[in-house]
């Protein structure tokens, strides 16, 4: 989640003349119509101009048109009725952002009202309007509670930002109880659907991740055995599938307490998987004999977040079995990281997959990709970097022979 901020559009300002009834001025400005009413005739005429002028071709003739002035620039004209400026006909004229209106003219581009106030808003396109309709319909909203966000003294307006989503939403409702999903961190919008609470009463899940939910380990069991193919097929077999324990949070949370063992998956809110493993010492000098208990991970999470749990903890066990029990946290956990991401793009590359889960999976593979933490994020990147100059398995080897990465 990011702070972003937008700056106002400026307000500008109007100047107003009045018309004199002096005789002289009033045949000045005649003559100045008549004028204004040739220019606009001659304009209207098609010419010939010499070497070297602009002009522009109309239609697939030889003929060659003078080039149009810019709109609303030429001296004389309104800017909205574009009709010569006279003022002893039209009474009043208004100037304003560097153009002149008729006084009838100088109207709101959004809601058709003339605009009498001294001051006034401009929208993206350079049209005056009305400060009020410039905030209805310019100013951004709060995707949750369809606010308009205020602007500081400073005249910076100030929101959250979720960038994956292009979501924007007051910064208090990060704070505020408004329940936003566990899995793609949507919050919910007010008047819309509600998310779901979880079966543990922690956090909640969105209607559009409620769609695929793994609860039981029977739904979890196909996915398990798709996911260890999928590591098979790139040559990291694990020696033997762990039994698989979906749990509620709260057990999860016991169990990383209690096991000095454990490897959780990242979360920005609470623990998705544990690897449980088990050491057994035949002495001071006789190597240790590892085996892996079981794999836990969070029951009620969509199928693709639950696949990459998957992933990442059997890169957990594959790395146990292997005899690696010390490696530095950044290295595993990248490691980890890099097994989920690669499941979650092969997965994404099946052209079957919903729209929803596409969402998702791309979702979730950019959360892997941007992460902050120094363990997780900075541990994948790493890893990422090896993989793409040797591959998987000679990374793999590396670190199971070596504890690094390949130089």
């Amino acid at each position: 989640m990011g702070v972003a901020s937008s700056q106002e559009r400026p307000v500008g300002g109007l100047s107003s003349g009045y018309g004199q009834a002096d005789l002289a001025l009033a045949q000045l400005e005649a003559e100045q119509l008549a004028q204004a009413l040739a220019l606009s005739a001659a304009e209207s005429r098609p010419s010939r101009p010499s070497d070297g002028a602009a002009g522009h071709r109309s239609g697939t003739g030889d003929e060659v048109l003078a080039a149009p002035p810019p709109l609303n620039t030429r001296a004389g004209v309104c800017a909205g009725c574009r009709l010569p400026l006279v003022r002893f006909l039209s009474g009043v004229t208004v100037s304003a952002l560097g153009r002149t209106w008729h006084g009838d003219c100088f109207r709101c581009s959004i809601c058709g009202e003339l605009l009498r106030e001294p001051t006034f808003a401009v929208t993206p396109d350079g049209a005056p309007c009305h400060t009020e309709c410039h905030t209805a319909v310019h100013r951004p909203r709060c995707d949750v509670c369809d606010c308009v966000f205020a602007s500081g003294a400073d005249r910076v307006i100030r929101f959250s930002l979720l960038p994956f989503w292009e979501t924007k939403f007051c910064p208090e409702h990060a704070s505020d109880g408004t329940p936003h999903c566990v899995c793609c961190t949507r919050h919910e919008r007010r008047g819309g659907e509600p998310h779901a609470p979880l079966p543990d009463g922690v956090g909640a899940l969105c209607l559009e991740c409620m769609r695929t939910v793994v609860v039981t380990e029977a739904d979890a069991t196909p996915l398990y055995a798709t996911v260890a193919d999928f590591l098979q097929a790139a040559g990291m077999e694990v020696p033997y599938l762990p039994p698989l324990r979906l749990v509620t949070a709260a057990h999860l949370t016991a169990l990383s307490a209690s096991a000095a063992s454990a490897h959780e998956a990242p979360s920005s809110s609470q623990i998705r998987g544990m690897t449980l493993m088990s050491e057994i010492s035949f002495g001071t000098f006789a190597p240790r004999r590892v085996s892996v208990t079981a794999i836990a991970v969070l029951a009620a999470l969509p199928r693709l977040a639950t696949g990459a749990v998957l992933a990442h903890e059997l890169c957990h066990a594959h790395l146990r079995l292997a005899g690696c029990l010390a490696l530095p946290p950044r290295l595993e956990e990248g490691l980890c990281q890099l097994w989920a991401l690669l499941w979650l793009e092969h997965t994404l590359s099946d052209v079957a997959l919903s729209e929803e889960d596409a969402r998702l999976g791309a979702f979730l593979a950019h959360q892997i990709r941007t992460d902050r933490s120094e363990v997780y994020g900075d541990g994948v990147r790493d890893a990422m970097r090896a993989y793409q100059r040797v591959g998987l398995q000679a990374l793999m080897h590396a670190v199971k022979s070596y504890g690094r990465l390949p130089a």
